[in-house]
């Protein structure tokens, strides 16, 4: 039973391999302190600075020009002809504000919680990887305030009260990890540019909201069943191992592991793991089918052009990191080589901890670390 990772998709967020071996890693330990009192503020000049690299063309209309904007290689994520075959719809939207003189408006979905799994982070609280994610965003709207001196703004529609139980976690734990996020956009001044928006909420505008989803989990237990495993596939790796030990979870989470070859403990959390993964896969898929079926984002975000993380029609990928990284900000840690950066895995980082230096504060928090 070996399970192999997945690239990006249209069905969830991308996981990527692990760049280790688990066999070989002894402890899940991110490497040496150094404590830097102003280690946030020197985090944004980083990765400011990085975005001072990326040149930008303007078009000939505003509409355009800021379609233009996620053309390029470093903001846009997915096929560039996926985008290219809606650019009539997408322009239509962006001109329906820019027609009535108002803010051109984004939705997003997302910010679930940090991602459980000890391989991947240990982390609660938003931290360096949330903050690369707001200045991605902040420059994406720098851009468009260019070309468009209204601007814009991104409605980005919170997921956690949505989506927590299928972690393990309590709404209490995911909704402290949305308002660590909400604090970062109010410290980074973005707070009239990106607006947090309760999705569960809006459920409650939707009466067949239940019955529908009912309805969909049926459908998911017979058909599309080759998006419902790639659906478990994320949801394996990325399971909560709280219940088990650091040595176990290597073992259990290591995609080249031979369940023939291994002691039974091993076999028992990676198969028990596995089989939990098919209800919460098809319950996944049926809340994201039903959201469609309903016209959920159409009446809540009405004429809002729509970024994903998992391209798909009628939607435009971003790249919420940039083009070193697909991986989304809830699955491990801020790291630099050089100028440029990537998030990296917990383990990835321990497997080779004497090769990074860690970028804390005064209170012990990391933000980021370096690639010596």
């Amino acid at each position: 039973m070996k399970l192999s990772f997945l690239k990006t998709n249209s069905v969830i967020g991308p996981v990527k391999p692990f760049e280790c071996k688990l066999s070989e890693v002894k402890k899940l330990k991110l490497c040496k302190n150094v404590c830097v009192d102003s280690a946030l503020d020197q985090l944004v000049t980083k990765i400011d600075n990085y975005h001072k690299t990326i040149k930008i063309k303007p078009s000939k209309s505003v509409a355009e020009s800021v379609l233009n904007i996620f053309y390029n290689k470093e903001i846009g994520l997915g096929d560039k002809q996926l985008v290219l075959k809606y650019q009539k719809q997408f322009l239509s939207q962006i001109s329906y504000f820019v027609d009535k003189d108002e803010q051109i408006q984004f939705c997003i979905l997302g910010l679930p919680h940090k991602m459980p799994n000890s391989l991947l982070t240990i982390e609660k609280e938003a931290g360096g990887t949330e903050v690369a994610m707001l200045l991605r965003f902040k420059f994406i709207l720098e851009q468009i305030n260019l070309v468009y001196p209204k601007g814009a703004v991104i409605n980005f529609f919170v997921e956690n009260k949505i989506f927590s139980y299928l972690a393990d976690l309590s709404i209490e734990e995911t909704d402290k990890y949305v308002l660590s996020v909400q604090k970062l956009i109010n410290k980074l001044g973005l707070e009239k540019k990106i607006i947090l928006k309760d999705l569960l909420k809006c459920e409650k505008l939707f009466p067949t909201f239940t019955t529908t989803y009912l309805k969909n989990v049926e459908y998911y237990k017979s058909h599309d069943l080759e998006d419902v495993q790639k659906a478990r596939l994320n949801f394996f790796f990325t399971t909560n191992d709280v219940s088990i030990s650091e040595k176990l979870s290597l073992k259990v989470f290591d995609p080249e592991l031979d369940l023939d070859k291994t002691e039974p403990i091993v076999k028992y959390y990676k198969i028990s793991f596995w089989e939990k993964t098919l209800p919460l896969a098809i319950q996944y898929l049926a809340y994201n089918k039903t959201r469609k079926d309903l016209g959920v984002m159409a009446k809540i975000a009405p004429y809002n052009i729509k970024l994903t993380v998992a391209p798909k029609p009628g939607s435009i990928g971003i790249r919420l990191i940039n083009s070193r990284t697909d991986l989304l900000p809830y699955y491990g840690y801020l790291v630099f080589t050089g100028e440029t950066y990537e998030v990296k895995y917990l383990v990835d980082i321990a497997a080779k901890s004497q090769n990074y230096l860690a970028i804390a504060d005064k209170n012990d928090k990391i933000w980021y670390l370096v690639k010596k």
